[in-house]
């Protein structure tokens, strides 16, 4: 996968991310189990790069059962 240099002197990271505000109920509420299937699809993917921050909701725990 194709990578870029985060900021000025950050990390190369995956050009594909996958966010997770909307996973968390950012949007409106999904299935627990319909969010972590998606995170499940993404690493089987090869997604390595998944963004979250604690004002995602749900967002950081979802990744932690996925």
């Amino acid at each position: 996968m194709q990578t870029r240099q985060l900021g000025k002197n950050g990390p190369q990271v995956p050009v594909i991310c996958l966010g997770t505000w909307g996973l968390g109920g950012g949007f409106s509420p999904i299935p627990e189990e319909q969010a972590i299937a998606t995170i499940q699809a993404a690493i089987d993917s090869g997604i390595t790069f998944l963004d979250t921050a604690e004002n995602y909701r749900e967002g950081p725990a979802l990744i932690g059962k996925a």
